[in-house]
């Protein structure tokens, strides 16, 4: 567990050749994710534990971590994901994947979150179903602030 911190907090640390991802919302706006450090977690509106693990990634987002949730309903439910994340009060940013595309290209399924560590090159750090670890290891934004 402890090896596993240090080095998410080393990677974190580094933001040299980062690039960006453009993901769709369910409108088809885009949702970028900037830089290294990002969250994304898969998820479905069947997925049981969808509200709790979105509920944890909201509170990773008002500690100042970069998130996206990424749903993986098939396109016929698009309509209902918006209504769905206001019965819940998930208020994150969300992306859509309805093809499976992206879940296979970071090798993850639904109710799984993955911390990139190079978009380029489909890299991740950590990943699971429980995000509260995450909350042990500070935002890129943090580390960058703790160094100038």
């Amino acid at each position: 567990m402890v090896r596993m911190l240090v080095a998410i907090t080393l990677f974190v640390a580094s933001t040299a050749g980062a690039e960006e991802l453009s993901l769709r919302d369910s409108r088809g706006a885009q949702v970028e994710v900037h830089d290294q450090g990002t969250v994304m977690l898969f998820w479905s509106m069947d997925d049981a534990g969808a509200t709790e693990q979105l509920t944890q990634l909201a509170e990773l987002e008002a500690a100042g971590r970069d998130v996206v949730a990424v749903n993986t309903d098939s396109p016929n439910r698009k309509a209902q994901i918006r209504p769905w994340l206001a019965r819940h009060g998930v208020t994150v940013r969300t992306a859509v994947d309805p093809t499976g595309e992206l879940a296979s290209t970071w090798k993850a399924s639904s109710g799984e979150a993955v911390l990139i560590e190079n978009i380029a090159v489909h890299r991740v750090t950590w990943r699971g179903s429980d995000l509260e670890p995450l909350r042990l290891v500070p935002a890129a934004t943090e580390v960058r602030t703790a160094r100038e």
